[in-house]
């Protein structure tokens, strides 16, 4: 996957489509892989009026044992349309790992995700919470 995604980094104008490249195609990856427990998120949030300008920063975790326990695999919205109006231009996901490598004297600073899936175009209640 990480082959696959650097193939698409270095080139985005490919007209060969994805399913007709040969792994062995893909770019080797010689330096270390770095791993991470954590990212910061920085981010403005104009409504809330108690930090400068609204600016916030949040912790994502991803750790196979979190405070000597269980595991924590925080959940995340990405902003992957911000054409769209609102929440609809936001994705939910799930991060599993953090992850940063260099290529050719470039750092790629990467997350392994698991994306979820939205079912219909409205809110629907939550049969435990009754929330929507």
């Amino acid at each position: 996957m990480v082959r696959r995604f650097l193939y698409d980094q270095l080139y985005p104008n490919s007209i060969t489509p994805p399913e007709d490249i040969l792994p062995d195609s893909y770019p080797e990856i010689e330096e270390k892989i770095h791993v991470f427990n954590s990212a910061v998120a920085t981010f403005r949030a104009p409504i809330d009026l108690s930090n400068i300008i609204g600016m916030r920063s949040e912790h994502i975790r991803a750790t196979s044992s979190w405070r000597k326990g269980t595991a924590r695999y925080d959940c995340v919205l990405v902003n992957s349309h911000p054409d769209l109006e609102g929440a609809a231009g936001f994705e939910v996901a799930r991060v599993f790992l953090f992850f940063s490598f260099t290529y050719r004297d470039k750092v790629y600073s990467c997350a392994l995700v698991q994306w979820f899936s939205f079912e219909g175009s409205e809110p629907q209640a939550d049969e435990d919470t009754g929330f929507r």
